[in-house]
């Protein structure tokens, strides 16, 4: 279940992505917003994940992965960070919005 969402943010550009984890591949809608990344379920729209720009630590080009649609996410979660896989054939379009609407 998401947090509490980031007050007055607004989704600026979304794309469709594969989220990679533990539990499994789930297709997510990745948006850049205004004041923080949030993820959806293209489902049912619900939100499932949501990081203001001040918690997001870095989002990288995966070095090893599908061949070039993987990035790393790394958001801060306590004390450490939680890193977080995506996969999108849009990599370049996501880590240029994200970089674009924040300074790691």
């Amino acid at each position: 279940m998401a947090e509490a969402p980031i007050h007055e943010n607004e989704d600026v550009c979304c794309y469709f992505v594969t989220k990679h984890s533990w539990k499994g591949k789930y297709k997510r809608v990745f948006s850049v917003g205004t004041k923080g990344i949030t993820t959806y379920n293209p489902g049912s729209c619900e939100n499932t994940n949501q990081w203001a720009y001040g918690d997001v630590m870095s989002v990288l080009p995966a070095t090893r992965g599908q061949g070039g649609t993987e990035f790393i996410l790394t958001v801060r979660k306590g004390k450490k960070g939680d890193t977080l896989k995506f996969s999108s054939d849009h990599r370049t379009d996501v880590l240029t919005e994200c970089l674009v609407r924040n300074t790691f």
